[in-house]
């Protein structure tokens, strides 16, 4: 017997020799066949012709690659079907509810690349649609040779600005499209022009309101406190750039302000006890940048935090002016704008 497309007997060959004897070879055996006498069953399994996968056309994968780029990342926008009714008499008979889950700011995944970042500084402006708004994709469609493009959400036509154009190939898509991440994936961050904003980009403040009342600093609360920011403040894991600045308040019954820039070894303390007409004693000094090393801005913050604790040490006062201490942070950086970060152990 033969396994796997061995050879049957040849054609007009005699009965096998008397005596058992082993029968004389009738004929050669065609390539590749075996049988059971020279492979065991596993052996003529694996050596037996395997069908071959089918060849996907050319063509078709470039497009599927396209299609994957141009979409974007299943951790910022997701269906929940992934495959939709072509026809509203089929989107009818399913009754099948779908929806979309979007997360522009979703960490990116582990082995994905990062979102580009796309800049139109030299063009002037953000390329969008004058009638709807939409940003410029990989999905509108461009006419005269580049020279307009049509919204492919409301369909107005759109001219192109003469320092966004390119020419267009054969298939009618722009010859730079592989060098503007905007062309050619689904997922991009946009530098904002001058025209979204009323102001130049200001610089990251971080405000620190420290509570010192009694039950605060014989908790152990303010030391704490003063020790952690110190660190924040020292291994520079504070968010932000070289032009980052901070300012430390404090509070029980009273706010207390402080000179940061004095250009003293020690930070200077000003009180403001009327809470009814609160108002700002030093308005420029209260946040400073630690990177400033003419002033010796950093060693004064850092000098202010470890004496804090001891500052208030014999306080009797277990008050909080909380609300009117979060409305001098406010005035000290309404002009700026930043982050107030509040330390209270009472309400």
């Amino acid at each position: 017997a033969v396994l796997w497309g061995g050879a049957p007997p040849a054609m007009g060959a005699g009965p096998p020799p008397a005596g058992g004897g082993p029968a004389a070879p009738q004929g050669r055996a065609a390539p590749g066949m075996y049988s059971h006498s020279q492979l065991s069953g596993v052996e003529a399994f694996t050596r037996a012709p395997q069908p071959q996968a089918p060849q996907m056309d050319p063509r078709v994968e470039r497009f599927l690659q396209e299609e994957f780029q141009v979409n974007a990342p299943a951790h910022f926008c997701r269906s929940t079907t992934s495959r939709l009714p072509n026809s509203a008499g089929m989107a009818a008979k399913c009754a099948v509810p779908y929806g979309f889950m979007f997360q522009p700011l979703a960490p990116v995944p582990a082995g994905w690349p990062e979102v580009p970042t796309v800049n139109f500084g030299s063009v002037g402006t953000v390329v969008r649609c004058a009638k709807c708004r939409t940003y410029m994709n990989p999905f509108v469609v461009w006419e005269a040779n580049g020279r307009r493009w049509v919204c492919n959400l409301c369909g107005a036509p759109n001219e192109t600005p003469s320092s966004y154009y390119s020419n267009l190939d054969e298939q009618g898509r722009r010859m730079d499209r592989n060098e503007r991440p905007e062309l050619y994936t689904g997922a991009v961050e946009f530098i904002a022009t001058g025209e979204y904003m009323v102001r130049p980009p200001q610089p990251p403040v971080f405000m620190f309101l420290i509570d010192v009342s009694y039950s605060a600093v014989n908790s152990g609360y303010v030391e704490s406190v003063a020790h952690a920011i110190k660190e924040v403040l020292s291994d520079g894991s504070l968010p932000g750039d070289t032009r980052t600045k901070v300012g430390i308040m404090t509070f029980d019954n009273s706010v207390h302000f402080y000179n940061l820039a004095a250009g003293k070894s020690q930070a200077q303390m000003l009180v403001v006890a009327d809470l009814e007409d609160l108002f700002l004693p030093l308005p420029d000094d209260i946040l400073v940048n630690m990177l400033d090393t003419d002033r010796n801005v950093n060693e004064v913050v850092l000098s202010l935090l470890d004496s804090l604790p001891s500052m208030f040490r014999s306080t009797k006062v277990n008050e909080s002016c909380l609300g009117s201490a979060l409305k001098g942070a406010h005035t000290a950086m309404k002009h700026i704008g930043g982050k107030v970060m509040v330390f209270s152990s009472l309400i």
